[in-house]
C-alpha cells in the first residue's frame, strides 16, 4: 500500500516466482490500483534465453485510466489491452540494450472532453489498434540503487508506432542520474530528462494520452504533479510534445536521528517545463524551485517528503509547496 499526491491511495498486489516449476524462468502477476489507474499485468521472462545472457520475455497487460481523477489534468477515460515480447542484450557489466514489440488495443471512452481532445478524436477516431516497436539503452554503474553515493545511470529510449498502425507517432526520451561523493558525508547528485515526440502519416498529432508532462515530486518539485505546460480549453494541463527538466541536489545524513542508511536529507534546485513543440521552447517559460527533501526507508516502504519554494511561478500555475509520497521508490 502507498500514497501519492497525484494518484491518492495506491494498492499493489503481486506474485513473483523466480524459478517457475524449477525451470529457471521468472513469472510475475501484478495488480496495481489507484484513483487514476488500474493495472493488471502478467509477465514471463527467460533470463538466459542464450548462453550469453540474452533474455527473452512475454507479457500481457490490461490498463484502465480515469484521468479526471488526476488533479489539473485533461479529463478522459481509456481502456488498453496489450501483448508484448521483449529481448534484453547485455553489452558489458554496466550496459544493456533492450528491444520490445507490442500490440496495443486502446479505446477512449466518455463524452465530456476538452476541445483539444474532441478535435483529436474527430480527426483520428477513438478506438485504436497499434503495433509499437521500442528500443532502449541502459547504463547503470551506481554502487546501489537506493541511497547510492556514486556512479552514473542513464537510459535512452526510442518508441515508434509502425506505419500500419491506427495511430502513427514516435517518441524519444533520455534520462540521467549522476552521483558524486563530495566527502564521506555529502553526495552531489544531478539529473535530467529530455523527451520529444510527434505524429507522422495520417495522424494529426502526438496522441494526447502519450504527451509528456512535468511537475511533481519526481520532476519539478513545488508544482503540482503533471500540471506544467500547455493547458486545454478547460484550463487543465494538456501535456506537450517536448519536455525538458533538470535538477541538482546535495544529500546528507542526520546521524543524530537514525541510521544513515535509512534516513537522508537533501537540498535541491529543480528547473523544467513542457512545451507544445520543440519550436515553442523559451528559457523564460522554464519553471524553477528550491527546497529540502527527506527520504526515509521504513518496513512498509519508502517515504519521500519535499518542502519546495517555486522561484518564478505564474499566477495560473498550480503550486504545491509540500509534497508527500509513501510506499513509492526514489
Amino acid at each position: 500500500a502507498g500514497f501519492s499526491d497525484s494518484e491518492g491511495i495506491v494498492l499493489t498486489t503481486s506474485v513473483n516466482q523466480e524459478n517457475f516449476l524449477g525451470t529457471g524462468k521468472s513469472v510475475e502477476f501484478q495488480i496495481n490500483t489507484s484513483k487514476v489507474n488500474t493495472i493488471f499485468d502478467l509477465s514471463y521472462t527467460n533470463p538466459y534465453y542464450t548462453i550469453d545472457g540474452v533474455s527473452r520475455g512475454f507479457g500481457f497487460s490490461y490498463v484502465t485510466t480515469d484521468a479526471s481523477e488526476a488533479d489539473s489534468v485533461s479529463a478522459f477515460d481509456s481502456e488498453q489491452f496489450s501483448v508484448r515480447m521483449n529481448y534484453g542484450i547485455p553489452l558489458t557489466e554496466f550496459d544493456r540494450v533492450g528491444v520490445a514489440g507490442d500490440i496495443r488495443k486502446t479505446e477512449i471512452n466518455g463524452t465530456d472532453f476538452s476541445d483539444e481532445i474532441e478535435e483529436f478524436l474527430d480527426d483520428n477516431g477513438n478506438d485504436f489498434l497499434n503495433f509499437n516497436l521500442t528500443g532502449n539503452y541502459v547504463h547503470d554503474s551506481r554502487n546501489r540503487r537506493i541511497f547510492g553515493t556514486k556512479g552514473f545511470f542513464q537510459v535512452a529510449r526510442f518508441e515508434v508506432a509502425l506505419p500500419f498502425s491506427d495511430l502513427e507517432y514516435y517518441k524519444l526520451e533520455h534520462r540521467h542520474i549522476w552521483l558524486y561523493p563530495l566527502n564521506d558525508t555529502f553526495t552531489l547528485s544531478t539529473r535530467s530528462e529530455v523527451g520529444y515526440g510527434d505524429a507522422f502519416g495520417d495522424t494529426t498529432d502526438l496522441p494526447f494520452f502519450e504527451k509528456f508532462r512535468a511537475g511533481g515530486s519526481d520532476s519539478v518539485r513545488g508544482f503540482q504533479d503533471n500540471s506544467l505546460g500547455p493547458v486545454d480549453s478547460e484550463g487543465d494541463a494538456f501535456g506537450g510534445n517536448f519536455l525538458t527538466t533538470a535538477g541538482v541536489e546535495i544529500y546528507f545524513p542526520i546521524p543524530a536521528f537514525i541510521d544513515a542508511s535509512k534516513l537522508r536529507f537533501g537540498i535541491f534546485a529543480d528547473v523544467g517545463n513542457v512545451y507544445e513543440d520543440f519550436s515553442d521552447f523559451e528559457t523564460s517559460e522554464l519553471r524553477g524551485s528550491v527546497g529540502l527533501q527527506i527520504n526515509l526507508i521504513t518496513g512498509l516502504g519508502g517515504i519521500t517528503m519535499s518542502f519546495a519554494s517555486p522561484l518564478n511561478d505564474d499566477e495560473d500555475d498550480d503550486t504545491q509547496p509540500f509534497q508527500f509520497d509513501f510506499g513509492t521508490s526514489f
